[in-house]
Formats: structure tokens, C-alpha cells, sequence
């Protein structure tokens, strides 16, 4: 059964204060500093919403038309109660527009000032005999019709609010949108890797500097070995804590075979030279972006460090004939 009541601390409730404006002014800074967004996905459904009705969808879907159904039938009788003020309003203008006084003015000023501070009806209807679970749904459902909602521990009501609308697509429709726009977005990374994957490496890494060596150091001894191999414009980049880069500034976006030859050969050099003169652990061949803040791949394969042979311990005689060894044996 659905109840109308007067009810203005639910319509004011929902109004943007300071601190709303500021949020939304926050939301479209973040959108401009991080660029276009329109490979985002936007529904007028909460991802915690659409998980749930993924794993109910019988329930769910019995709610979801109650619940649009209500927000229509009272947005429905909302509009028709506007339209019958409307055409009253109008009729007593023109019986009151034919002997036009002073009193009769500050009246009508008066009578209209009183109208437009009585709160507007609101329509609402309270569900009962939930449990939390379900409770967490219908809330996340009434945010998302931006209808105003309150409950206890095994029931809730929701309310008709001046911000209350009804989203074109369901909730099944939604979630299809979803799963559909997943599949692109690994499809485009699955590209994206493939082109990783095949693209040559662009910049030597330095990494694991040892404490104490400067940028200033590590340039000093290591770009006359990169210059040696005729590598245009090498410069120099830290990325994070401990790890380098150096690069060609004419070559590292457009990279061809004899330009990744040549950085293979300073890479070497690079290498010996860190570990001789003790500045940093290791150098390896890698690819950076475009705008040298990511390292997207690291030579691995051919440049993996090799364990000297002499290195490597015999087992001890002692153990060999140990009572213990039974039992490693048999594992």
C-alpha cells in the first residue's frame, strides 16, 4: 500500500550544500587532470549492485520492478498533481485580474508565498521481514534512483525525492553492458601486451643503485661509455628509487634493429662499469613509454645473471650417509 505524506526534511535532506558543490567541483578537476575518459564505462548501476544481482538475479529482479514501477506510478501522479495546480492557479489569475487592487496584490503575494514554502507531498513505500543482505541491495538500489531511503535491522522505506528518476536500462541490462565491455577491455589488453611484447627495447636500465652513489656520479661515468656508441642525444632519467634509464632522444619512440644493436653494446659496457666501480648491481635492456614514466618490459631472458660455476656447493660427504637422507629421499 502506497501512503503520500508531507515530508519536507526528505526533499531538503537531498539538496547540494558546500560541501556537494565541492565534491562535484572535485570530480570534474580529477576527470580533467586524468584525461579522457571515455573508455570508461558508465551505468547508472553500482558494480556491488550488479555482483549481487549476478548471484540473485530471481530476487533481485522481483525487487527491481517494484521498485521501477513505484518510481514511475509516483512520478506519474507528482506530474498530473502539478498539472491540476497549474490549470487552477491560472483560473483564479483571470477572475482576479478583473478588478486589480493594492489589497488584493499584497494578498495574492501573500497566498503565494505561503504555497511555495509548504513542502511538496512525497510518496513512499516500507518493506519489511529483510535480512542484511537484501537490505544492502535495496539501498544501493534506491542511491541509484537517487530516492531517499532509511532502515533498521529487518526493514526499510524508500521515498520519493525532487531528484528521483527512472534509469532507461535495467539492472540485466547493465550487467550484459559490463560483461560485453570486459571482454573489449581484455581483447584490448591482450593487443596491448602483444604489441609490448613485440616491440624492441628502447632504453638501458640501471638498477639497484648502491646507497650513496648521486645522479650526478652515475651520469659522469656511464654517458661517455653510451656517447662511445654513437647513441643520439642519450639522456639520462630516474624512475624511481635506485633504478635509471638512459635513452636516445632522437631514437627511443621510433626504434629500429641497428639502434637496439647499439644500445645492447652500451648495455654491456654499462654493465661491466657499474659492477667494476661498485655504483650499482646490475644493467639490462628495457622499454619505456612514450613519456619515459613506465617501464613496460625488462630484457630477463638473455641478460639473466649466470652463477659461477665455482660457486656452486657439492653436497657434503658427511651427509650423504646421514640417517636423515632416507627420509629427504622419499619425498
Amino acid at each position: 500500500m502506497w501512503t503520500t505524506l508531507s515530508a519536507s526534511l526528505i526533499l531538503r535532506s537531498l539538496d547540494c550544500d558546500e560541501d556537494c558543490l565541492k565534491a562535484a567541483r572535485d570530480e570534474e578537476l580529477r576527470k580533467v587532470l586524468l584525461g579522457d575518459e571515455e573508455d570508461q564505462l558508465e551505468l547508472p548501476y553500482s558494480d556491488s549492485l550488479m555482483d549481487v544481482f549476478e548471484r540473485q538475479t530471481l530476487w533481485c529482479s522481483r525487487m527491481e520492478v517494484v521498485f521501477r514501477v513505484f518510481v514511475k506510478e509516483s512520478l506519474q501522479l507528482k506530474e498530473n498533481e502539478s498539472g491540476e495546480k497549474s490549470e487552477e492557479n491560472g483560473e483564479e489569475y483571470e477572475e482576479n485580474a478583473v478588478k486589480p487592487t493594492q489589497e488584493n496584490d499584497v494578498k495574492s503575494s501573500k497566498e503565494l508565498e505561503e504555497t511555495s514554502n509548504e513542502p511538496p507531498s512525497v510518496t513512499f513505500r516500507r518493506f519489511s521481514g529483510l535480512n542484511s543482505a537484501q537490505i544492502a541491495f535495496l539501498c544501493d538500489l534506491a542511491k541509484s534512483l537517487r530516492l531517499y531511503s532509511e532502515h533498521d535491522d529487518e526493514s526499510m522505506f524508500i521515498a520519493i525525492t525532487k531528484h528521483t528518476f527512472l534509469p532507461e536500462t535495467t539492472i540485466q541490462q547493465s550487467v550484459l553492458s559490463r560483461q560485453q565491455y570486459r571482454i573489449e577491455m581484455n581483447k584490448a589488453e591482450m593487443m596491448k601486451n602483444k604489441d609490448i611484447a613485440e616491440s624492441l627495447f628502447n632504453a638501458i636500465l640501471v638498477q639497484d643503485v648502491f646507497f650513496g652513489i648521486v645522479k650526478d656520479e652515475l651520469e659522469r661515468e656511464l654517458m661517455p661509455l653510451i656517447e662511445g656508441f654513437k647513441i643520439e642525444k642519450p639522456k639520462m632519467h630516474w624512475m624511481r628509487e635506485s633504478t635509471y634509464v638512459f635513452y636516445s632522444e632522437t631514437s627511443y619512440q621510433q626504434m629500429t634493429l641497428e639502434e637496439e644493436n647499439k644500445l645492447y653494446l652500451a648495455m654491456k659496457s654499462v654493465r661491466n662499469a657499474v659492477r667494476n666501480k661498485s655504483l650499482a648491481f646490475n644493467a639490462k635492456l628495457c622499454l619505456i613509454d612514450a613519456d619515459v614514466e613506465h617501464i613496460l618490459k625488462v630484457n630477463e631472458k638473455d641478460l639473466a645473471l649466470k652463477l659461477d660455476e665455482k660457486e656452486v656447493k657439492e653436497p657434503s660427504p658427511s651427509l650423504e650417509n646421514n640417517s636423515f637422507s632416507i627420509l629427504e629421499g622419499s619425498i
